[in-house]
């Protein structure tokens, strides 16, 4: 923060890269939640919080907030979050999930831009950039403290 930014400024700016309405296209995404209403698989609060906490625990979502860590450990080491990038790209287990984090990840980059945090290097060709090491650059370089990082990410 500068002495020229009012107090909470930085707070508003974390809450805007969370927010459902951030232009990432992540609403197209769910990890399948509608198929597994679908087959019956999650029809109540209990059920859905069973699916949920599977997904934590054994999918994508608890391997991004590593990933996420990871990325925001890598702070301004651009070597770095490239191998990062790609070890999250390896990580997808399909098309699907590749195109999910990938797509997701360059939006996320593209809309974050506006504030200044995203390195110019970020937009390199040859570099694809997995949501969950978008946000870890991005946290990291808009101030975004390791717990609040992390949290933000599983939150999004």
């Amino acid at each position: 923060m500068t002495e020229h930014e009012p107090a909470g400024l930085d707070f508003l700016r974390l809450l805007s890269w969370v927010s459902p309405a951030f232009p990432t296209g992540g609403y197209a995404y769910s990890h399948g939640l509608e198929w597994a209403v679908e087959r019956g698989n999650v029809r109540d609060v209990e059920t859905l919080c069973a699916w949920i906490g599977t997904l934590l625990r054994h999918g994508s979502p608890g391997n991004d907030l590593i990933i996420l860590h990871a990325a925001w450990a890598a702070g301004n080491d651009d070597e770095r979050l490239r191998d990062i990038a790609e070890f999250a790209c390896a990580c997808a287990t399909s098309r699907e999930r590749y195109e999910e984090t990938v797509y997701q990840g360059e939006a996320f980059l593209r809309a974050a831009g506006v504030w200044g945090v995203v390195p110019p290097e970020a937009a390199r060709a040859g570099v694809r950039w997995p949501l969950p090491v978008a946000q870890g650059l991005v946290f990291r370089r808009g101030g975004v403290s390791r717990g609040q990082a992390v949290l933000s990410g599983g939150y999004a």
